[in-house]
């Protein structure tokens, strides 16, 4: 009797260690800058860096260069690691002296960095893994 009850446990119990050792999804993302000037970009959230001054995280890119941010696990088990801004306030672009040359938030209309699906390329780089990327142009900074 313990041998029967003992199998179908073994079963269940292998099942579960099969199904926990599927590696998780991860992302990455790329912002490009192509314009001629040296940006910073800010991402402020009350949200997330609230412990912060002014609760902005600020990145620099140089002209032509890339920012690179690995996100790690993300959306565990949803099929595709997606990339998201909401929990931002909003993101912002200034040249080095804090000139602001553009301000993004999520519901503006025209080319948004929050607006994943038209402005963002994506790449699907192994079975887990995929790379958004983003391009700073002049349009995106004129004045």
């Amino acid at each position: 009797m313990k041998k029967l009850i003992l199998i179908p446990f073994m079963v269940v119990i292998s099942t579960l260690i099969t199904i926990g050792c599927d590696p998780s999804e991860s992302l990455e993302y790329d912002i490009v800058n192509n314009t001629p000037i040296d940006l910073k970009l800010h991402f402020v959230s009350n949200l997330i860096y609230s412990e912060i001054p002014n609760n902005d995280k600020i990145v620099k890119i140089l002209s032509n260069e890339v920012y690179n941010d690995e996100t790690g696990n993300n959306n565990l088990g949803l099929g595709q690691a997606m990339l998201s801004f909401t929990d931002f306030d909003s993101i912002y672009i200034t040249n080095l002296s804090d000139k602001v040359l553009k301000v993004y938030k999520e519901n503006i209309v025209g080319k948004n960095i929050y607006n994943i699906d038209d402005y963002w390329s994506v790449r699907k780089t192994s079975k887990n893994h995929f790379e958004y990327t983003y391009e700073i142009t002049n349009e995106d900074i004129k004045e």
